[in-house]
């Protein structure tokens, strides 16, 4: 009888995952925003799993429960990092002082393919200090600004180019990418190496550049205006950055957490904002631009997370661990990274991290680039995708489909590259 309750719960918790990524996947057409389903089918499972549990005794529910905080608590600290992060840069955008910068560094009069390679690049490397979704957000908003106009292929290049770089830049920082911080807080792999990842991030990128530059003869003319930067929003970029340095030497030195040393940063920014504000009797309320926080996507998180975790407590992951025992694990790597393309990447690397994978440390470099750059290779496969979908009314999905061969061909260089610098 056991047994058979048992195998009705895993089924149960299956039907839930299924379910909740099917209303994922197709939200735009449910008419559900995804992190209202992930939260209420991870939360369901749980709860089926703590009554369950409850019936078979104090000592089986108390095992259950302690579980369920272990993963809270994972999910409370990356959490804490992701506002820290988002805060900063929620400040910063909302205040124009990324915009106001860019455009004053932006020449009057340059070539479609130049901007492609200059919007390319900063959002390679933007998203490396802020995230790929903040990256992708600001630089579409630039494109869309300077580009007025501009054919709808010509806008499906920049958003293409935009998207795979957020994803590549973002992929050898904690700070630029949830699943490399996933990866790095489970311990499977040090900052320093994540390093690495950046000569097939920086090479695949220039791949896909010389790429959709193709046939982009086009000329841009910017229009200069004179706008000022407010002293203060400077040195809160300055804080930001001071920030992210001291989380990559507080761990290589003093193996100190990021989200403590993010959080100091934080605080920080606070003070000299209230500082600013008894010199200049200016008032800027801080607090209002944490409101301008991403918490969809960090519900979304939540409920992911909560989903794998479940399928890790009725022994369901382990089976993804098969597919490493019946091919070689790079080979299987490189199938996990397709399969982030259709499914988030985010939940792809929990139910990595869960299934206990008998990789060494070259195998999780692996790991971090498939299921960083893996999701480039559909428009819904990462995040900085589905943004670009929200934000270039032009970018369907079809229409990404167009350069999904040439993003996989060089997803496949990349995952090779990687492979001989780890």
């Amino acid at each position: 009888m056991e047994g058979i309750m048992e195998n009705l719960l895993q089924f149960i918790v299956l039907v839930l995952f299924l379910v909740a990524f099917a209303a994922i996947i197709f939200e735009e057409k449910i008419g559900f925003e995804k992190f209202k389903t992930s939260m209420f089918f991870g939360l369901s499972a749980w709860v089926l799993l703590l009554i369950e549990e409850h019936f078979k005794g104090k000592e089986a529910f108390e095992k259950m429960e302690h579980a369920f905080h272990e993963y809270v608590l994972e999910i409370s600290m990356l959490w804490l990092f992701l506002i820290c992060a988002m805060t900063f840069v929620a400040y910063l955008d909302k205040r124009k002082w990324i915009e106001k910068v860019v455009m004053k560094t932006l020449p009057s009069q340059m070539s479609e393919k130049k901007f492609l390679f200059i919007m390319g690049t900063f959002t390679f490397l933007f998203s490396g200090v802020a995230d790929n979704l903040t990256a992708t957000l600001v630089a579409l908003s630039i494109v869309l600004v300077v580009m007025k106009g501009a054919t709808t292929d010509t806008l499906i290049r920049m958003a293409v180019m935009i998207v795979f770089a957020a994803n590549a830049g973002g992929l050898p920082l904690i700070t630029g990418d949830v699943t490399t911080l996933m990866i790095f807080v489970a311990g499977k792999i040090h900052m320093v190496e994540l390093l690495r990842l950046y000569v097939p991030a920086l090479i695949t990128s220039l791949v896909l550049y010389a790429y959709l530059a193709r046939g982009m003869n086009g000329s841009i003319t910017i229009k200069k205006e004179n706008v000022s930067i407010n002293p203060l929003d400077t040195k809160i970029a300055v804080i930001f950055i001071l920030s992210i340095a001291c989380i990559l030497a507080g761990h290589v030195a003093f193996h100190l957490p990021p989200m403590l040393v993010f959080l100091t940063g934080l605080s920080v920014m606070f003070l000299v904002i209230a500082h600013d504000k008894i010199k200049t009797k200016n008032e800027v309320k801080v607090l209002e631009y944490v409101q301008h926080v991403e918490f969809d996507a960090l519900f979304f998180f939540l409920g992911v997370l909560l989903l794998v975790g479940a399928l890790k407590e009725v022994e369901l992951l382990g089976k993804l661990a098969l597919l490493y025992e019946v091919m070689d694990p790079t080979l299987a790597t490189f199938f996990i990274g397709i399969l982030s393309a259709v499914v988030d990447n985010i939940p792809i690397t929990a139910a990595m991290l869960k299934a206990d994978l008998p990789l060494d440390e070259v195998g999780w470099m692996l790991m971090t680039y498939a299921v960083g750059i893996g999701g480039s290779i559909l428009v819904i496969g990462s995040a900085a995708g589905v943004v670009a979908m929200s934000k270039v009314k032009e970018l369907t999905f079809g229409a990404y489909l167009k350069y999904t061969p040439v993003v996989f061909m060089v997803y496949a260089l990349g995952l090779g590259i990687t492979y001989i610098v780890a």
